[in-house]
C-alpha cells in the first residue's frame, strides 16, 4: 500500500492511469468518481514512470501517447462498462459566471459526457479535487480545467484498500447533496419503469446489460465483447477502437443498438422488443426503421455534442499510421 506525492509535471499521467482503466481489469464493476470545481476537457498523457508501471499494457494494449478527457472517458466505459460519476460546480454560477468561454466550453463537455452516458451532478461548495477508481486514488489543490491544470499544483496518490473506502464515501455523500445535471442521472435515479428521453450511452448501456441476461461474464468482461461484436472491429487494441467510434460517434451507438436489438432468432428478438417496450414504451412492429425513427425520437439529443477526438498513438505500436 503506498501513498505518493505527485507533481504538477505528472499529474496528466496519473489521472490517465486512473482513466485508462488499469488495474480495473481486476474489477468486476469498475467505477470511476470524478470530483472537480471546474472540468474542461484537458489533455492528458502517458509517461515513462506509467510505462514502466507496466509496458505490455500502456505501451502495447492501450497503445495511446496522449488523449482528451473526453474520449479517455468514453473509451474506459465502452471497455470496461464502468461507470462513470462526476461532480462538479455549475459553470454558469458563482465566480464562473465572469468567466463566459469557460462556461460555454464545459457545458458542452458535460453534455457530451451525459450523452455518452455519465452520471452528472452539480454542487455549488465543491472545493477540492478527487478521481477515485475502485482501487486508486488521486486528491489535491488542482482541478480539471485549463488555467488552474497548469499552475503548479500537487496531487497525492494512495491505493490503501481502507482509504479507497473513505474517500468513495465521500464522492457517495458529495452525489446525495448534489443536483443531477443532464439526462443520464436523472434516468439512473427515477423511479419511472418508462423513460421519456434518453441518452445514447445510457441507451447503449441498458441494452449491452440486456444482451447477457444469464452470463457469467464479469460487466467488464460483457462490456468489452459487446462492444467488439457491435463496432464490427476485431482490433484489441484501444487506440483503434476509440478512433473508429470517434470518426462517427452517432452512427456507432445507433448501429450498436439496433443490430443488438435485432440479431438472433424470432424468440430472441421478441425477447429484446418486449425489453424496449418496457423501458422506453416502444408498442410499433419489429420491423428496423419504425424502431429506428423511435429511437431516435427518444434520444435527448438529436446528435452527441461536437467535441474532436485528440490522440496521438504510441509511435512503435500505432494501429493506424
Amino acid at each position: 500500500m503506498t501513498t505518493k506525492t505527485i507533481p504538477n509535471d505528472r499529474l496528466r499521467a496519473e489521472i490517465l492511469k486512473i482513466l485508462s482503466g488499469y488495474r480495473q481489469r481486476l474489477q468486476e464493476i469498475p467505477k470511476i468518481y470524478i470530483l472537480s470545481p471546474r472540468i474542461n476537457d484537458v489533455q492528458l498523457e502517458t509517461d515513462a514512470a506509467i510505462l514502466k508501471l507496466d509496458e505490455l499494457w500502456f505501451g502495447l494494449d492501450y497503445g495511446i501517447l496522449s488523449i482528451n478527457l473526453a474520449y479517455a472517458i468514453l473509451l474506459v466505459k465502452l471497455v470496461f462498462g464502468t461507470e462513470i460519476n462526476i461532480v462538479t460546480r455549475d459553470p454558469a454560477k458563482e465566480e464562473e459566471v465572469k468567466d463566459k468561454e469557460y462556461a460555454q466550453t464545459a457545458y458542452n463537455l458535460l453534455d457530451f459526457l451525459d450523452e455518452i452516458g455519465c452520471r452528472i451532478f452539480v454542487k455549488s461548495s465543491l472545493h477540492s479535487t478527487l478521481i477515485l477508481s475502485n482501487d486508486l486514488a488521486l486528491a489535491g489543490s488542482f482541478d480539471l480545467s485549463k488555467p488552474v491544470y497548469d499552475r503548479k499544483e500537487i496531487g497525492i496518490s494512495l491505493n490503501d484498500p481502507n482509504d479507497i473506502k473513505i474517500l468513495e464515501k465521500h464522492a457517495l455523500e458529495s452525489i446525495a447533496s448534489s443536483t443531477p445535471y443532464g439526462y443520464t442521472a436523472h434516468a439512473a435515479h427515477t423511479g419511472s419503469s418508462i423513460i421519456a428521453k434518453a441518452t445514447r450511452g445510457w441507451l447503449y448501456e441498458m441494452i449491452a446489460e440486456h444482451y447477457f441476461p444469464k452470463a457469467s461474464l464479469s460487466k467488464r468482461d460483457s462490456s468489452n465483447i459487446f462492444l467488439t461484436e457491435h463496432i464490427g472491429t476485431k482490433s484489441v487494441y484501444l487506440d483503434s477502437m476509440v478512433k473508429e467510434v470517434a470518426s462517427d460517434i452517432d452512427t456507432f451507438y445507433i448501429k450498436a443498438i439496433l443490430q443488438a436489438l435485432m440479431d438472433g432468432e424470432d424468440r430472441s428478438i421478441e425477447r429484446n422488443f418486449r425489453f424496449l417496450s418496457t423501458l422506453l414504451g416502444y408498442e410499433g412492429q419489429m420491423e428496423i426503421e419504425e424502431v429506428m425513427n423511435f429511437l431516435e425520437a427518444k434520444l435527448a439529443r438529436e446528435h452527441v455534442p461536437k467535441i474532436p477526438l485528440r490522440i496521438l498513438s504510441m509511435p512503435e505500436y500505432s494501429k493506424n499510421p
